[in-house]
């Protein structure tokens, strides 16, 4: 390591040769040991917001959970983290590890917190529908758009039932690609094509039980 980056670290002067020296393996390791990552994760986002312009109203903020493979200890369970990605710059602004026993499901208040979000969309996958973080979200001033799909067939049924039939007439957009040598195609419906009317702006849908 340079001089200046062991100066600045105070690292020890050797006693005849005057220069700094380096720490050891075992010094390292158990400087490593002792940081509290939870703390340099919410340190480190924090400081990555502050270097990002303010984002532009709806502006949106995934949030998902990835497992860190071959990072398990001893009981051999990997570390599972859940962050919160700004979609406008792709930075992550807020990360937390999920305990061991639960899931993302239930950390959304814990990765959120701390962070900002009024005025942004949270876009979430479809393990995230429910009245509990509906509510935190739109009591913390954000939006969400969530991915339903059948594991939540009272859910989806509610929302179908709002919608048109989807049709070529109310065909939006169609994108079409070969993937593993199957074509997949998906459709995007515009429901204000249809004749009959859906909740305006201001009026809800309620939120997911």
């Amino acid at each position: 390591m340079p001089q200046p980056l062991l100066a600045a670290a105070d690292a020890r002067r050797h006693p005849v040769l005057g220069v700094r020296v380096a720490p050891g393996r075992d010094t390292l390791r158990r400087v490593i040991e002792a940081v509290d990552a939870a703390m340099v994760d919410r340190l480190v986002s924090a400081w990555l917001a502050t270097r990002l312009a303010p984002p532009a109203g709806g502006c949106g903020l995934a949030v998902d959970g990835k497992t860190v493979r071959h990072s398990g200890g001893p009981d051999g369970v990997d570390v599972q983290l859940f962050a919160a990605m700004r979609h406008d710059t792709a930075v992550v602004v807020a990360q937390v590890l999920v305990p061991a026993g639960t899931t993302e499901v239930t950390q959304i208040r814990a990765l959120l917190d701390h962070t900002e979000i009024a005025g942004t969309v949270i876009t979430a996958d479809a393990a995230h529908p429910s009245g509990d973080t509906a509510t935190y979200l739109r009591n913390r001033g954000a939006d969400y758009v969530f991915t339903v799909k059948g594991n939540r067939p009272a859910l989806l049924a509610a929302i179908t039932d709002r919608l048109p039939a989807a049709t070529p007439a109310t065909s939006a957009h169609t994108d079409a690609e070969r993937r593993s040598g199957y074509r997949v195609t998906r459709t995007i419906s515009d429901g204000t094509r249809h004749r009959r009317r859906l909740p305006r702006r201001g009026h809800r849908v309620p939120a997911p039980p």
